[in-house]
């Protein structure tokens, strides 16, 4: 079991998982395998009906976020230059989470056209594929980069300026809080509209203090709209039951008014390996 998160509405854990196919031949009563190398496969745990589904079985890419019909899948690696010299790089795709059909988001590149180098810290906000992520200026030859810029991508692959050397702050209902320390100033932004207002310090404090990335211990969850944000953390624990073989425990913690609600599932590995591996 890879990386995995709950979504949006709690009802299901999205995970990906290492798949191995096996060559089996035989003569006589002597048999051998060969195992390529691993691969990653995404797949779907349903809580309430214990099914199992496979959305990709050849994605060697982690779960990043999750936000309604939408994964925001990712994979870095090490680009040699044609000087010699070496790039950390990252590549993106697009999920659907009801089809399993993927998308590149060839972000670096785009970025590239607009003189910028990015993405940095990519946040899914809505079920569409709408993507906010940060993005410095080129603004000499080497690596000299300029302050740190908030973008917006949209899925038919516009771009949009939105602020530079912000504070940015998902609210979690399809709205950013801008806060730009050395003018004092805040902004409230409608991500549907395209659309802000400037509201006072007092009112940027309460939105502030009440934005689910405090009850999220990475933060993900906050930027999506309209997600289930009373759920606080996925505890994810590999067991091995009395009867042997192996399984995978996630309990989703849920926020209540008096107290932290557990609510627990067990996905068996060898029901895993029915429907997941090429055995």
């Amino acid at each position: 079991m890879g990386s995995s998160a709950a979504s949006s509405d709690g009802k299901a854990i999205f995970f990906t998982y290492d798949h191995v196919k096996v060559w089996r031949r035989q003569i006589g009563s002597y048999s051998w395998g060969k195992q390529d190398p691993k691969q990653r496969g995404i797949g779907v745990f349903e809580l309430q009906s214990k099914k199992i589904r496979v959305l990709n079985r050849r994605f060697h890419y982690r779960l990043e976020e999750i936000c309604w019909e939408k994964m925001l899948l990712a994979t870095s690696f090490r680009q040699t230059n044609s000087d010699g010299s070496r790039t950390d790089r990252e590549e993106h795709h697009l999920l659907d989470t009801v089809t399993g059909q993927s998308t590149p988001l060839p972000m670096s590149k785009e970025l590239q056209t607009l003189n910028r180098r990015g993405p940095s810290f990519p946040h899914l906000v809505d079920g569409k594929g709408t993507i906010v992520f940060g993005a410095w200026e080129n603004v000499a030859k080497g690596d000299k980069l300029g302050p740190t810029e908030t973008w917006i991508r949209r899925p038919s692959g516009r771009y949009f300026f939105l602020a530079v050397g912000a504070r940015v702050l998902a609210l979690g209902n399809g709205q950013l809080l801008l806060s730009d320390g050395a003018m004092m100033r805040n902004f409230l932004y409608n991500i549907e509209k395209e659309s802000h207002r400037e509201i006072s310090s007092r009112e940027a404090r309460d939105l502030d203090s009440g934005a689910p990335w405090h009850s999220s211990p990475d933060g993900k969850r906050g930027w999506c709209a309209g997600a289930d944000h009373d759920l606080i953390r996925l505890e994810v624990v590999q067991t091995r039951p009395g009867s042997g073989g192996s399984a995978t425990t996630f309990r989703l913690l849920r926020r209540t008014a008096k107290k932290t609600e557990v609510t627990e599932a067990i996905l068996d590995n060898a029901e895993l390996a029915k429907v997941a591996y090429d055995l």
